[in-house]
């Protein structure tokens, strides 16, 4: 019994003596243990991250290279996320601002972006391969010789008809008949009327270009005196005719602006005076200006300013502005009431030798004398209508303001077959 309590009591004093070594206050170095060649059979790793390989493939990771995202862990903000989808297609980019959208490419509506005026002349008249340029090169959505569309919403004027011109570049056929009554103080005439029958036409090449012939027909003289050398006679009348330009059509600010070269060929029967001088060339701007939509309607403004001067000097020269206003009654594009308004101021005397001191206006250059300075001014009103775009009519009656010379009053009639 003794050797047992001894004993017991000896090995509890070696554990606390061992206990009490190990618990040293000051931190002291140790000699690291020598490596044992022993191949024990376990590897120390890297520990695995907490994303499946899957999702490793999906942010664009290496499977060889550790993953920065380990379990109970959200998305390291170093992690390059995967690229957003692509839009949806089918939706044109920038549309509603695209300059060359709103503008049909033909022209620089505002100061940002595009192509200002000079390109866009320069590319149409250098444009078209082999050729004299992108005059005779048309859109690729539009058909040959079609006409411009885009602005339907505009009435072609209806009075005036061989001097003020629709902006647009159009093919159509117009039959015309001009009515005029002569004013009995006319010492010439002392009274009588005259008629004029014919046509004009157009073919539009492109949206930006087109021939007209402007004045194709006959002319009768009745009047009613014959004592001035003016007896009742019908004759082919002058022929006008020449090529158009619209160099600037936006269809987001409904404008249009074009210029043009007439040439007057007097070439008609001497009977009813359409044979004086050689010729006249007539430069011209022809503008164009929707404004004023709502519910109700909209209104549609015109003009054509432009210059008759002959290249001899039996022909008088004349200055002209002519302007027009329509309302497109509910926005139908079918009624068309509308108002104009004529001047023509002769600026250089003719010196043919049938002169009688005043001026045939649009339907006849007697080359007279005495007439510059002279001004005419008149106002019609009247109406256009649309059965369809294809066939239109328009009716007018036109009264001077100032100057009763050769009218009285004028009505006049159109019908137009257009492409």
């Amino acid at each position: 019994m003794k050797r047992l309590w001894k004993g017991c009591l000896g090995l509890a004093l070696a554990l606390t003596t061992q206990t009490t070594y190990a618990q040293q206050m000051q931190w002291q170095p140790v000699t690291a243990p020598q490596a044992s060649s022993a191949n024990l059979g376990v590897r120390l790793l890297p520990p695995e991250p907490a994303v499946p390989a899957v999702q490793r493939a999906w942010l664009g990771q290496d499977d060889a290279a550790p993953s920065r995202i380990v379990r109970a862990q959200s998305f390291d903000p170093n992690v390059v996320p995967p690229p957003p989808p692509p839009p949806p297609p089918g939706l044109p980019a920038n549309a509603g601002t695209d300059e060359k959208y709103n503008c049909a490419v033909k022209a620089n509506c505002n100061s940002g972006g595009g192509p200002g005026f000079y390109d866009q002349a320069k590319d149409t008249v250098i444009g078209i391969p082999g050729a004299i340029g992108g005059l005779f090169h048309g859109d690729s959505g539009r058909c040959p010789f079609q006409s411009d569309h885009h602005f339907d919403y505009v009435s072609s004027p209806v009075s005036n008809p061989f001097y003020m011109y629709d902006p647009r570049s159009l093919t159509e056929i117009k039959p015309l008949v001009i009515y005029q009554h002569v004013p009995g103080s006319n010492y010439a005439f002392q009274g009588g009327n005259i008629w004029f029958y014919g046509l004009q036409g157009s073919v539009a090449f492109t949206d930006l270009f087109s021939i007209a012939i402007e004045k194709l027909g006959a002319v009768t003289f009745s009047p009613n005196s014959t004592a001035h050398g003016i007896s009742s006679s019908t004759g082919f009348a002058e022929v006008m005719l020449g090529p158009k330009f619209t160099f600037l059509r936006c269809e987001s600010s409904k404008t249009l602006l074009a210029a043009g070269l007439n040439f007057d060929l007097p070439i008609g029967s001497k009977q009813v005076f359409q044979n004086t001088g050689d010729l006249s060339i007539i430069p011209y701007l022809s503008f164009a200006q929707g404004f004023g939509k709502s519910s109700y309607g909209s209104f549609n403004f015109m003009n054509t300013t432009g210059y008759s001067f002959a290249v001899d000097n039996d022909r008088t020269d004349f200055l002209y502005s002519s302007f027009h206003l329509d309302y497109d009654v509910v926005n139908l594009n079918k009624i068309f009431p509308l108002i104009e308004v004529n001047w023509f101021h002769y600026t250089t005397n003719g010196d043919h030798p049938s002169t009688f001191g005043f001026e045939g206006r649009d339907l006849a250059n007697f080359g007279s004398g005495g007439v510059a300075g002279h001004d005419e001014l008149s106002i019609a009103v009247g109406l256009r209508y649309k059965f369809a775009e294809w066939l239109q009519t328009g009716f007018i009656a036109e009264f001077p303001l100032i100057h009763r010379d050769l009218m009285s009053y004028r009505l006049g009639f159109d019908l137009i077959f257009r492409y």
